[in-house]
């Protein structure tokens, strides 16, 4: 108990701290005169906003740009544009950063600023992976690595080693992700950065879990953890504990499991780090019914529910009402008011140079005069001086306003973007964890790759008895109204097949369509239009009989039969929406051979354009393309179902969202 009160006060003492230092930082600035300590305090201002408030961040790296341009700064621009791509990056404008980025790299090329070039590569993976485009994201970090390489900047160095280590895991290259965490955690001893060190440790004890060495993992957790604890770093060592338990979980050990799921929920609590703590309640649970212990797993899964509820209510239900309509209306009039005060800046400028000419044929005319009257040229001059004083005073304190007011409309902008970030992080604890399917089903991929930050397309798994149950959907729309159709219906499903121990496909569709259109009928019956609903496959499969029971609404179902792919069609009505029609949703039953696949699809991949001639792919090529790789082991068919859409899509716009899952039996 008194090391999580220490915990709390050094929590909040780095708060004020950090704002005290910001404000000095702000009144050392408008203070000083010289150039060169502005754009030092302006590089220190970025640097405090850039992990809370990323667009005040850009506020004064915009600030430091127009400085070092003026001071003909080739570094400092380049770094100051560097800085604003990497806010644009981790406020989700991905294509926005991914310009800059190549403004920024441009420029480093025209003027040999390798050091600058080498990091704006790096940043520029990072945004590629970020769109999950790993063939991008990994020729950029190679390409910043054989710089880096030959400079000095070595922490640089080693957040590309770590960066490209989490591509290859990312895409199954387990192996080649290990080597590099630990060429970064090398470099990260050697420069003695205690908390990149940290992040190393984790990183590789996280890949080691996902080869199932599971003692290595726990080694590099630990290392983790014990650097966290003596930094001080609460959230951090809340999210090493939970790690830890995960890994004993995967061992069965559940006694040593407990202990440290704990600690990790009571830290997250304390941090108010929510996405830990849902995953945390969820450890617990299963921590407890391993042990036997049913009531507290009970209570942790009410605990879990109860956070789902909260962070439902408080965030995502916020996001999913206002997001669209704020969304549109205040961008719109953040780009007017900025536009405006870029104009008045302009104009300020312009005024100067229209002045500045004013002054110097003034000047001009005095030369002639002053041979007649020295006294009233030397008035004149004075007076000029002063128009060029009072000049400079409005431009500095019209800066000053338009700093302000550009940092109350960026405040309200990441409130936005973190309410839907927050709804993110709710729509996957709700979706099972691939790391949980691998466990029963280790010959097994899934291919999930949302259009926006959240997503219209789910995947969904659990088990009862000897039945294996998936399902694989395709909801209304993309984006916060598909991501809010997702979770009403996983939330369904839950109460209908795990609640309600229903294993006939067919059955739990019925359930599932009269339960949405209770649901809409309900909350908004007089908004209840066609295509309010979705299109999903379910699978019910039997290990000990080795019978798979099949349901379909709009989706097939495609499976191997003697070395062939054959579609099992679906039922041609939708869940949900307005039906004049009866809906029946008929049940398939299919005696599987061996190691049969069996393949679970929405459209967005089929409906992709691309290739040379920028065509949808659609559904008999992407037939025949299963075809050509079904004999190869699932964890390869993944990893080429991923290469071949990013490669077929290139430059193009992803246009739905993507979820593909493939079972061998």
């Amino acid at each position: 108990m008194k090391k999580g009160i220490i915990y709390i006060i050094l929590f909040a003492s780095i708060f004020s701290v950090k704002a005290n230092n910001i404000d000095s930082l702000r009144r050392d600035f408008y203070s000083t005169k010289d150039d060169s300590i502005k754009l030092e305090l302006l590089t220190k201002l970025c640097n405090a906003f850039q992990n809370t408030n990323f667009d005040s961040c850009i506020s004064y790296a915009q600030l430091k740009l127009q400085l070092a341009k003026k001071n003909n700064n080739l570094t400092a621009i380049a770094s100051a544009n560097d800085k604003i791509a990497d806010m644009y990056a981790r406020k989700t404008q991905t294509d926005l950063a991914i310009k800059t980025y190549f403004d920024v790299i441009s420029f480093c090329e025209k003027y040999d600023l390798k050091l600058q070039k080498g990091q704006s590569l790096l940043g520029l993976g990072l945004a590629y992976a970020d769109l999950k485009k790993y063939p991008e994201a990994e020729k950029y970090y190679v390409e910043s690595i054989e710089i880096l390489e030959k400079e000095t900047n070595i922490l640089a160095l080693a957040n590309a080693y770590n960066n490209l280590a989490t591509i290859y895991k990312n895409t199954g290259r387990l192996d080649e992700s290990i080597t590099y965490h630990k060429l970064a955690l090398d470099i990260r001893q050697k420069a003695n950065d205690i908390g990149g060190q940290a992040h190393s440790y984790n990183n590789i004890g996280l890949v080691y879990l996902k080869k199932s060495e599971l003692d290595k993992a726990l080694d590099f957790l630990f290392k983790s953890l014990e650097i966290k604890e003596k930094r001080g770093d609460v959230k951090g060592s809340a999210g090493s504990n939970i790690n830890i338990s995960f890994a004993y979980i995967e061992k069965n050990d559940f006694k040593n499991a407990l202990p440290y799921v704990l600690k990790g929920i009571q830290l997250a609590d304390s941090a108010k780090a929510y996405n830990f703590l849902s995953v945390g309640y969820e450890k617990a649970h299963k921590i407890y019914a391993g042990l036997g212990k049913m009531d507290k797993a009970y209570e942790y899964s009410q605990l879990y529910n109860q956070l789902y509820e909260k962070l439902y209510n408080e965030s995502s239900n916020r996001a999913i009402t206002e997001m669209e309509a704020k969304y549109t209306s205040e961008k719109k009039q953040q780009e007017i008011e900025m536009l405006n005060a870029q104009n008045e800046i302009n104009q300020m400028q312009l005024d100067k140079a229209n002045n500045l000419k004013k002054i110097f044929i003034a000047g001009g005319f005095l030369i002639l005069i002053v041979i007649f009257a020295l006294f009233f040229g030397f008035n004149s001059k004075r007076k000029a001086l002063k128009m060029q004083q009072e000049i400079n005073q409005k431009l500095e304190e019209k800066n000053e306003k338009i700093l302000h007011q550009s940092l109350i409309i960026e405040q309200k902008n990441k409130d936005i973007t973190d309410s839907i970030n927050y709804a993110k992080r709710i729509q996957e604890a709700l979706m099972p964890s691939k790391t949980e399917i691998n466990k029963h089903h280790p010959n097994s991929f899934m291919f999930y790759l949302p259009r926006d930050i959240v997503s219209g397309d789910f995947y969904w798994y659990t088990r009862i008895g000897s039945y294996s149950i998936f399902a694989l959907a395709d909801c209304t729309g993309h984006g916060v109204p598909g991501a809010l159709m997702s979770m009403i219906g996983i939330n369904l499903l839950n109460q209908i097949v795990k609640e309600g121990d229903v294993t006939s496909p067919g059955v739990a569709l019925k359930m599932l369509d009269n339960k949405i259109n209770q649901t809409f009928n309900i909350h908004r019956n007089e908004d209840l239009t066609s295509s309010d609903g979705m299109d999903i496959a379910l699978i019910a499969y039997n290990e000990e009989t080795k019978v798979l029971q099949y349901s379909g609404a709009n989706r097939p179902l495609l499976l191997t039969k003697q070395h062939e792919l054959i579609e099992i069609k679906p039922t041609k009505h939708s869940i949900g929406g307005i039906s004049a029609a009866v809906k029946h949703f008929k049940d398939h039953e299919i005696k599987l051979e061996k190691d049969s696949n069996i393949y679970l699809f929405s459209d967005g991949y089929t409906d992709q354009f691309g290739g040379e001639k920028g065509k949808k792919l659609k559904y008999k090529p992407f037939k025949d393309f299963l075809v050509s790789i079904i004999d190869k082991p699932m964890k390869e068919q993944g990893e080429i179902v991923a290469k071949k859409f990013f490669d077929w899509k290139n430059n193009l716009e992803q246009i739905d969202d993507i979820c593909v899952m493939g079972i061998r039996v």
